[in-house]
């Protein structure tokens, strides 16, 4: 914590009092990696969004945009490795309403069913995309469609906008630049073997 001095204004004289701020700052929303590549249409990537520096996580809203006619969904999850959702899966709620171009999710934990907050950071989604065709697509946590919240529902003041990602799809080689490649490499291979060993033959030998 920060202690930072305030000076209060009064009708009579200025009052100086000290009052503690968060050096860590608002909980922050963003995806990990910030780059990710899928090697050739037709492979998958996993996203994931996460959440840094939050107390007293109890759900959320999440909307996350993205290229359909460069990517699919493949599907969306609340749990793995570091989730911030609870171990217990009777604990929490999750709902998953996606239309294409559009990663629409709801969680909510049961705290009647003894639910904890999360407090830290963690993941909140991991998404997985297939790749359709060749280009980049931007993985938008839509500013205005993602909120956190606390215990009673309450939203959880976070730093705007969420840290968008991006994901590369790119062209696998073609069967003619390998087939160019190994003709390459065929050619520098014989051109080396007639012009080094030939001369590395009728080298003296070394009495």
């Amino acid at each position: 914590m920060t202690l930072v001095l305030i000076l209060m204004a009064s009708s009579s004289s200025p009052i100086l009092s000290w009052t503690k701020v968060s050096a860590i700052g608002l909980p922050r929303v963003y995806v990990d990696p910030p780059i990710s590549i899928i090697s050739s249409p037709g492979e998958n990537a996993t996203v994931e969004v996460k959440v840094a520096n939050v107390s007293g996580l109890y759900g959320y809203d999440m909307w996350v945009g993205y290229n359909s006619t460069l990517l699919e969904l493949v599907s969306t999850s609340a749990t793995g490795t570091g989730q911030v959702v609870p171990p217990n899966p009777s604990q929490y709620s999750f709902f998953d309403v996606s239309l294409p171009g559009t990663v629409r999710v709801a969680c909510g934990f049961l705290s009647v069913l003894g639910a904890p907050s999360f407090n830290g950071t963690g993941t909140l989604l991991w998404i997985t995309f297939n790749g359709t065709a060749e280009g980049n697509s931007t993985v938008d946590v839509i500013n205005d469609q993602t909120f956190l919240y606390d215990r009673d529902a309450l939203e959880i003041t976070i730093e705007r906008p969420p840290t968008d990602g991006e994901i590369i799809v790119i062209p696998e080689f073609s069967t003619i630049l390998v087939a160019s490649l190994m003709l390459i490499a065929s050619l520098v291979a014989a051109y080396l073997g007639k012009t080094v060993w030939p001369k590395k033959q009728k080298a003296p030998a070394i009495a």
